[in-house]
């Protein structure tokens, strides 16, 4: 049964994630979101229900700039992991969305050298 709020969408966008009171961390890739939740592809040893922070580091920006999200671990699956918003996330949603049809807008104007 889906559970989510809003329309999922695809992204690709690096993550860096930690699990609350731990100090295990991992890389990862935002694969897509909705207001409630994502999907992210990580090697992070985890479990569900376990609690765990999420920033964002979109290309060109520092790692420390990138916004912090707080969720839970919904779902495992081969290769990543569901997280569900502790908050719903409307504006990020909002602005990872631009943000990739603006890299898109980016790429299709651009000359490709061969």
């Amino acid at each position: 049964m889906e559970h989510r709020l809003g329309s999922r969408h695809a992204t690709d966008v690096d993550v860096f994630l930690r699990t609350w009171g731990s100090t295990v961390s991992a890389r990862g890739r935002l694969r897509d979101l909705s207001v409630s939740g994502a999907f992210i592809s990580t090697l992070l040893p985890c479990r569900p229900l376990l609690h765990v922070t999420v920033q964002i580091a979109p290309d060109r920006r520092p790692r420390r700039s990138g916004q912090l999200l707080e969720g839970q671990i919904v779902r495992l699956a081969e290769g990543g992991i569901g997280i569900e918003w502790a908050e719903l996330q409307p504006e990020l949603v909002a602005q990872l969305v631009l943000m990739q049809h603006d890299d898109e807008k980016l790429r299709a104007n651009s000359p490709h050298w061969m």
